[in-house]
């Protein structure tokens, strides 16, 4: 049910006045931050006042708070399409496609935009929906933090794929004003954001300082359902042990959630903080870079039983295609040689770097 600001809002845009609409949207989501349809509202108003990037923002975050709607992610594929950022918004019209595939039969001009797109650029997977079904692994620091002086906000994890160069999620330095990666030594290097990709939620930091090792990436054959992984991280920083964390697990799928296949899906167990960390098959090599889990509470909520170690990585082979586009340097291993948990541990443990982030 539209509430009395929100209704207002979208009369206001009605009568062609996006200006007062923008506020009446504002005040709502003051009111009630999780209102998806406001934050939709207020996408709608930026776009008509020309604010395309802010409008970007706003119906990011409507797509977060509800990611089943087609309209809103085709509102965002228009806005990045409008800001010149076509493979942005062929991932966003794929997920939109992906929820109502009549979504075009209305929208001609629209597909037209989508077809020059995918021409200029190439076809390109569904964007990852940040929605509830799914909880990015950052390690939300706030609280700890009250008690304890003033910490990094936030964290995450990250890991060296060349001298100087880590690799990490794009949502795990979000906002960071400043940031620091720490290796399992307890040294700690001050890094900078070099490159972020939201379409596949990929970052590149520069650190400053000796690298410690540099992860290969899995050489040949690409990885097989039922295989053995092993995910090094630094989950739930500063509740469990200060150094890294190695779980073991195996590969449950070759690809993610509305059938992302940019994704694996596999049981090794991961928790806040563990995001941005590699995933490494039984020789090793980096298979994956472990970025979100199934949010078993919402979908105990919706279907009755409770999943357990539904986990998401992005494939090596996204990754690698990011570093690629991006002219970073990498190595590749072929997977020959089983190795024992123990002795892949000590190679994450090598590479694998905790990622703080102050807001």
């Amino acid at each position: 049910m539209l509430r009395t600001q929100e209704l207002e809002g979208w009369s206001l845009l009605d009568e062609g006045k996006p200006n007062e609409a923008l506020k009446a949207f504002r005040f709502e989501t003051k009111l009630d931050p999780s209102r998806a349809s406001a934050q939709e509202g207020a996408g709608v108003a930026l776009a008509k006042l020309g604010r395309t990037e802010e409008a970007l923002r706003a119906f990011r975050e409507a797509a977060r708070l509800d990611p089943f709607r087609a309209v809103v992610w085709g509102r965002m594929a228009r806005s990045a399409d409008d800001l010149g950022r076509r493979k942005e918004a062929v991932s966003y019209w794929e997920r939109a496609l992906r929820l109502a595939p009549d979504y075009f039969d209305t929208r001609d001009d629209e597909r037209q935009r989508w077809e020059r797109a995918i021409a200029s650029d190439g076809p390109q997977a569904p964007a990852l929906p940040e929605g509830v079904l799914v909880e990015t692994l950052q390690r939300d620091t706030s609280i700890r933090n009250l008690s304890m002086g003033a910490g990094p906000t936030s964290s995450g994890s990250g890991f060296f794929v060349s001298p100087g160069v880590v690799l990490t999620n794009k949502h795990v330095v979000r906002g960071c004003s400043t940031l620091r990666v720490r290796a399992d030594s307890g040294r700690t290097l001050r890094a900078d954001v070099s490159i972020a990709d939201p379409t596949v939620d990929l970052a590149v930091l520069n650190v400053d300082g000796k690298t410690p090792a540099i992860a290969s990436f899995r050489a040949g054959e690409p990885p097989r359902s039922g295989e053995d992984v092993v995910a090094i991280g630094f989950p739930l920083s500063g509740l469990l042990a200060d150094q890294v964390n190695v779980s073991t697990g195996t590969i449950n799928a070759l690809a993610g959630m509305y059938n992302d296949d940019r994704v694996l899906q596999m049981s090794a167990p991961v928790q806040p903080g563990s995001s941005g960390g590699p995933l490494f098959d039984a020789s090793g090599n980096v298979v994956g870079v472990v970025v979100t889990k199934l949010n078993a509470k919402v979908v105990a909520e919706a279907m009755g039983d409770i999943p357990q170690n539904v986990n998401f990585a992005l494939k090596a082979s996204t990754a690698r295609a990011f570093l690629d586009a991006n002219r970073i340097p990498y190595t590749v291993a072929p997977s020959l040689a089983p190795r024992t948990h123990a002795d892949i541990g000590d190679i994450g443990r090598s590479v694998t770097v905790l990622v703080e982030c102050w807001k």
